[in-house]
């Protein structure tokens, strides 16, 4: 085991910041070193490890333009800091050979390499290296990425050579280490399971402070005004009072007068939308089949000499209570779009299915309103490794639908209404349940506030510097 050395010469950190800007995994670096530096004071209430003095020193690779905006950005000290310019592109061959002459180069000057994501030269990995694996979704489920077989078979080999010769491994949840043991236990001479040390990721507490409430409450006043000209009166009066010209943009005014249900992720196949979708169209068409097929609701309901309550619990009330929480029901799609036009679309089109919002490059001031605002945070992913926007709508107080399956009932154990995210109608049955049950949505909600206590980024920041400097 390797501890500090007495003196006081920094310990050197050599960091692949490459994927620092990227979201989920950008965030996990991010916030990696701004717990590190930002807790790591004199202050022992403070100390992210209070064991010991820590002189840290970052070697950090990556986009030099960027990594600098960070830094100052953040007031962070860059005496810290020594940028080292890469920006090949992921997966080429320029990379690789660039990655072999810097770590060659770097390899007596640092005392730990750590690489967030297994993406590194094949043809050097220095020994007193440690890696973190997200999740493994792109080998187990391969028919659902545009990898095919040969890169799917690539990838593995990497990742089995990364394992080999790095000294030590990071998963973020159990579910992942295992799938690693299960995959690679052919490694010859290792023992994975005492290789491999599981530190959960947190969230931004960006998020865990409540949305402006005076600039939620502006936009659905703004909403609520009768006539165009109060509107906008009452729109240009809110933003000059609250200060919100910059922080928010004109569609989401809109966007949260409505009933909603949110997704918040990137569009790939193995994050299931499709079926999010399918679910969500089986939902609007309920109102419209007790309309067409039945009978008029409204009108039964309306032109009755009894008050409305008196229909509770009978085929008229309960159809009536579906049209009425449906009808006006949206799905928020958000994330990085691929391409301009996508599998989504094409589907959406196909079936002409409307009340769907999509939105992409967003703010996190944004994303904490529609998180905030959201009847249910709508998660079905087929395998996910930790499951960081499902936590960032946690902590904003969601009610979490999630799919059982891969990290996700690891994380978030009671905390979410669980489905099988291959099964349409028990997606929308579920969604269901939380829009009609409302003291079901307020056990979700209170119960996923509470997991804003179990997982933070300090405490992920210092269980990795512990495993760093004694690794």
């Amino acid at each position: 085991m390797k501890t500090l050395k007495s003196d006081n010469k920094p310990y050197k950190i050599f960091i692949d910041a490459r994927l620092m800007f990227y979201a989920g995994i950008g965030r996990y670096q991010r916030e990696f070193i701004l717990n590190v530096l930002k807790n790591n004071t004199n202050n022992e209430n403070n100390k992210i490890n209070a064991k010991n003095e820590i002189n840290l020193k970052f070697y950090l690779l990556g986009d030099k333009n960027k990594i600098n905006q960070f830094i100052s950005s953040n007031d962070l000290p860059e005496d810290k800091f020594i940028v080292i310019n890469n920006t090949s592109k992921k997966y080429s061959f320029k990379e690789q050979f660039s990655l072999f002459f810097i770590l060659l180069y770097y390899r007596k000057k640092i005392d730990l390499f750590f690489f967030p994501h297994y993406n590194i030269s094949i043809f050097y990995i220095p020994k007193n290296s440690i890696v973190t694996v997200h999740d493994l979704t792109f080998y187990k489920f391969y028919n659902y990425t545009d990898t095919g077989k040969f890169k799917t078979a690539v990838g593995k080999f990497v990742l089995k050579r990364v394992l080999k010769k790095t000294k030590k491994a990071i998963t973020v949840s159990n579910y992942v280490k295992n799938d690693i043991i299960n995959m690679f236990s052919n490694i010859g001479g290792l023992n994975l399971q005492n290789k491999i040390k599981v530190i959960y990721p947190g969230y931004s507490l960006f998020f865990s402070s409540h949305a402006d409430k005076n600039i939620t409450y502006a936009i659905k006043e703004i909403n609520g005004a009768e006539d165009t000209g109060n509107a906008e009166y009452k729109y240009k009066s809110y933003k000059k009072k609250f200060n919100f010209d910059n922080k928010l943009p004109d569609r989401l005014k809109q966007n949260i007068s409505f009933p909603y249900i949110l997704y918040l992720g990137n569009r790939k196949k193995h994050k299931n939308i499709l079926n999010l979708i399918k679910a969500f169209k089986l939902i609007k068409d309920i109102p419209q089949n007790h309309k067409n097929n039945q009978f008029d609701i409204n009108n039964k309901v309306n032109n009755a000499n009894d008050n409305k309550d008196s229909y509770k619990n009978t085929p008229i009330g309960n159809a009536y209570e579906l049209c009425e929480n449906f009808q006006n029901l949206k799905l928020v799609l958000i994330g990085s779009r691929f391409k301009k036009y996508d599998f989504i679309d094409e589907f959406i089109k196909k079936e002409n299915i409307g009340d769907i919002i999509q939105l992409s490059n967003i703010s996190d001031e944004e994303a904490k309103i529609y998180y905030e605002n959201a009847k249910a945070f709508t998660f079905i992913s087929i395998s996910e490794g930790f499951g960081f926007a499902p936590l960032e709508a946690a902590v904003c107080g969601a009610p979490l639908i999630l799919a059982n399956a891969g990290a996700l009932p690891e994380v978030f154990k009671d905390a979410a209404l669980f489905v099988d995210p291959f099964n349409i109608e028990d997606i929308a049955d579920s969604i269901k349940k939380v829009l009609t049950d409302e003291n079901l949505r307020n056990d979700l909600k209170k119960k996923s506030l509470a997991l804003a206590n179990k997982y933070s980024y300090k405490k992920m920041a210092s269980e990795m510097l512990d495993y760093f400097i004694c690794y």
